[in-house]
């Protein structure tokens, strides 16, 4: 569980790092800092995550998987409604790294999962279970910009 949950945590953060170089900076991280304030969690629990030690409350990783859908959502990854866009994420990226998260994103949509947080949190999941180091290397990263 911890394993997934560091390789879940890694991709969230990942995937906005991504769209850090594709979009205003300032964008996600008003993004970051707006989802992470309604769904409470403080930059410790981030950065705790982002060593794969998500919160063990179920009241506290559902605030997390709503998290994810935030920041997707805000960031144009997820839709309003679910629908994934995997040329959205690939276009956040670096473009050596384009290729990759085309490949990544169109197998990463979240499928059979109902609760919009929920499916983001497959999205990120999956993301991180197909290319972990792309994403965990971003991680702490990506932190730090919400936090200074």
């Amino acid at each position: 569980v911890a394993r997934a949950t560091m390789k879940t945590v890694a991709v969230v953060v990942a995937v906005l790092v991504v769209a850090l170089v594709g979009s205003s900076a300032g964008d996600v991280q008003k993004a970051l800092k707006t989802c992470a304030e309604s769904s409470k969690l403080t930059i410790d629990q981030l950065n705790k995550a982002c060593e794969g030690n998500l919160p063990e409350a179920a009241d506290e990783l559902k605030a997390y998987k709503c998290f994810a859908k935030c920041v997707q959502t805000q960031v144009g990854i997820m839709s309003a409604d679910g629908e994934v866009n995997p040329e959205r994420s690939r276009s956040l990226v670096d473009p050596s790294q384009q290729e990759t998260m085309k490949t990544i994103a169109d197998k990463c949509r979240g499928e059979g999962a109902t609760d919009l947080c929920e499916k983001a949190y497959l999205v990120d999941s999956c993301y991180s279970r197909e290319n972990k180091q792309m994403y965990e290397a971003n991680c702490k990263g990506l932190i730090k910009t919400i936090s200074a």
